[in-house]
Formats: C-alpha cells, sequence, structure tokens
C-alpha cells in the first residue's frame, strides 16, 4: 500500500550541475554543451484505468476543468464552529490530543479548483507522540473524496547533537528530537495512489470548509487554498532558464553525505552502518571493516508513502547543476524504487516528481530521472535545501 515496500539506502549526495552527484558519497559532474539533457526514449508508464467511485481522480473526472486564478487564505483563529479539544489561541487554534473540529467560512470569487496547504506546527504537550498529524477535510459538510477523511501532517525531526560512540569506536545515530517549528504542508492522499497535492472544487460564493482531528496535539495558524501548479517539463524549464541567462555550474563537484542532514518527516528516519563497501566513507574518515560507523542513511525505515529527508546544499553561485546520488536499493527485488524531488521546496519541473532507483545487490550511481534525463537543478548562491520523498513514482498508474 504504500510503495510496495520500496526502499533504498542512500549515503551521499550531490547537487550541482557540473559537478554534483548524490552518492550517498555525493559526487558532481560539469555538464558539458553536448550532454546537457541525456534521454534514453523511454516511454512512460501507462496512466488511468477504471475510475472508482468516491476517489478523488473520480471526483476531477465528474467536475468543470477550471483553476483558480487568486488564491485564498484563511486564518485558523478565524472559525466559526470549534467541537472537541479545539481553543483559539492568540496566533492561531489549538488542537488537543482528542478528537475535535473547526469550521470556516470561505467566500470563492469564482467556481474552481484550489490546492489545500495548511500551515502548523507540532506543541509539546504531556503524553504528545511522534505520530504524524491526521485530519479529515468536508467542502460543505461532506467529504468530496476518499482520500479526504484522512490526510496526515508530518513532523520535523532532526539529530538532537553528535553521532553517538561506544568504547570500541562503533558509531550510532544521534537521538531525534522533534523541532516545533511553522511549515506549510499541502494535503496528500495518504496511500500515495495520487502524486499531486490534493485540490478540492468550491463554488462561485459561500463555502464551508471543516477539518476534523483524531487525537494528535498541533497547532493549525492557516489553510491555504492556492492556485493549482501546472508544471512544465524539463525541456521547457532548460529553455527558461536560458531565456533568464541563467548558466550551468562549471567548477568543483560539491559532495553532502546522505547522514548528514538537515532534517525528516520520521524519527525512525537516521544514520545507519554499512562497512561492506569501502567506497560507502563516514563523512569523518575512511571507512572501517571493523569498527560500525554512521556512512548512510535510509533503507528499511525510509520506505512509507511520503516519507522524506531534506538536505542544506551551499552552491558557490547560483545556477543550473547536475545531481547524482550514490544509493544501494536491495529490497524491492528487481524492481525500482521512487522518489520525487523539491529544491527549495518546490519542483522545479515535471520530472522531478519521479526519480527511479533500480535493484542491484550492491552500491550503484545514479544522476537520470525516472525517463533517462539527467537530473538537473537551480541553486541559487548560498544555502538552498534538496527535499527527497518517497513515491510511488510510475507504479501509481496501477493502483486502481
Amino acid at each position: 500500500e504504500r510503495e510496495l515496500r520500496t526502499m533504498r539506502r542512500l549515503k551521499r549526495f550531490g547537487v550541482v550541475l557540473c559537478v554534483l552527484a548524490l552518492l550517498c558519497q555525493c559526487m558532481v559532474f560539469p555538464v558539458s554543451a553536448e550532454s546537457k539533457t541525456e534521454t534514453t526514449g523511454a516511454e512512460s508508464a501507462p496512466s488511468g484505468g477504471t475510475l472508482i467511485e468516491g476517489t478523488f481522480d473520480w471526483y476531477v473526472d465528474k467536475l468543470p476543468t477550471d483553476y483558480a486564478t487568486k488564491p485564498i487564505k484563511v486564518d485558523a483563529s478565524a472559525a466559526n464552529k470549534l467541537t472537541g479539544g479545539v481553543s483559539k489561541k492568540k496566533d492561531g487554534l489549538f488542537w488537543a490530543r482528542e478528537d475535535g473540529s473547526a469550521q470556516w467560512q470561505v467566500t470563492a470569487p469564482e467556481s474552481a479548483w484550489y490546492t489545500v496547504f495548511l500551515t502548523y506546527s507540532g506543541v509539546d504537550v504531556e503524553g504528545g507522540t511522534s505520530s504524524d498529524i491526521e485530519l479529515g477535510l468536508r467542502v460543505n459538510g461532506e467529504y468530496p473524496y476518499t482520500e479526504a477523511e484522512r490526510f496526515v501532517l508530518p513532523r520535523i525531526w532532526v539529530n538532537d547533537g553528535p553521532v553517538r560512540e561506544d568504547t570500541k569506536g562503533n558509531q550510532f545515530a544521534p537521538e531525534q528530537k522533534e523541532l516545533y517549528q511553522a511549515q506549510k504542508y499541502p494535503m496528500r492522499d495518504v496511500n500515495g495512489f495520487v502524486a499531486d497535492d490534493l485540490r478540492i472544487y468550491l463554488k462561485k460564493g459561500a463555502n464551508t470548509l471543516s477539518l476534523e482531528t483524531f487525537g494528535e496535539a498541533f497547532m493549525l495558524y492557516s489553510l491555504h487554498l492556492e492556485v493549482p501548479v501546472v508544471l512544465p517539463t524539463l525541456e521547457e524549464k532548460l529553455q527558461q532558464w536560458k531565456d533568464e541567462g541563467i548558466s550551468y555550474y562549471t567548477h568543483t563537484e560539491l559532495v553532502v553525505e546522505g547522514e548528514s542532514n538537515e532534517s525528516k518527516s520520521d524519527r525512525s528516519i537516521i544514520g545507519q552502518s554499512d562497512n561492506s563497501n569501502p567506497g560507502v566513507r563516514p563523512p569523518d574518515g575512511e571507512a572501517d571493516a571493523f569498527v560500525q560507523k554512521v556512512n548512510y542513511i535510509g533503507g528499511s525505515n525510509w520506505s512509507m508513502s511520503d516519507e522524506s529527508i531534506t538536505w542544506k546544499v551551499k552552491a558557490p553561485e547560483a545556477g543550473i547543476y547536475k545531481l547524482g546520488v550514490h544509493f544501494r536499493q536491495n529490497y524491492l527485488v528487481n524492481a525500482t524504487s521512487y522518489r520525487s524531488l523539491k529544491v527549495n521546496g518546490e519542483h522545479q519541473y515535471a520530472e522531478q516528481q519521479s526519480l527511479a532507483f533500480y535493484y542491484k545487490n550492491s552500491w550503484q550511481f545514479s544522476d537520470k530521472l525516472a525517463g533517462g534525463e539527467t537530473v538537473l537543478v537551480y541553486l541559487n548562491e548560498g544555502w538552498n535545501t534538496v527535499t527527497l520523498t518517497v513515491t510511488l513514482g510510475e507504479m501509481d498508474a496501477f493502483s486502481a
């Protein structure tokens, strides 16, 4: 149900066009003018299948296709009806560790589709858990589709200190702690069968939105009904970058260790050890066949739909970088594991929604999208974030 247990290990990862290679020992290489958009001619998986009544795809198919032209922001504190363990605070709504709901009146300037985002944060409360925050959304009193009956908001987890060591020098991942920081996150299909962020259709005029929660404490600051994004293709994005005068990075490769991440969406996603390959080195030294060193992240604890890891990458200059990954995918036998890619919180083009990691028992390197094109990203000068998220990829076409 979640990626069919698709799992892979990540050690270093790179992101620079000319030079970035996510190796789980991430490397990067320069991109020559002759090979900026390599393709293999690979065919995409068939889409479609029988639409199941009540699902998001069925809902989309039966309504007009008009997208909203202007976003709508709804302050959480503007709720006109609260039930259960929900109360108003100075900067939003506090949801206690019990079932509750909140309702808002929303006036839509047009009949159209909106993508739903929520700005929220976890809270430190007695008896709190590490579970995702579970919600349901009703539009005008009804769940618009089955995926809206239960969706989740992830927490932010970070390392609580450095790598730990025992008296023999064996390393263990740091303890994890939740970061109680506001974040904006879209409503997503919890099973991963719908690759896009979920949308709702509002009729022009007065509407009601209701959120229901199922026992996890959090703060809700606002709801955002955004204009749905239509992503350009890689070819279209490259032309846009060219028209804007953006050049390719052609200098020293950048290397980012997979285990040296900025944050993750689940506390179980931690750095781990593999001393079977001398090329899989820890960030602070050489591999050791006799001592356990933390030198990669992922595996079976990074396999559920929408679980994500984020890294910070410092780019010496703004430009187009090539990104590669040093990884091992030896869990999904003779099949493919997929991750989506976001740079600074956004997909830059449609193909970044699906990076393919093929089965092999040994460590591999890849700088290709699922369709065979080279992974290219635009980085700002200075610090950037790069996020990889579990997705069904081409397998979502067979979810029905």
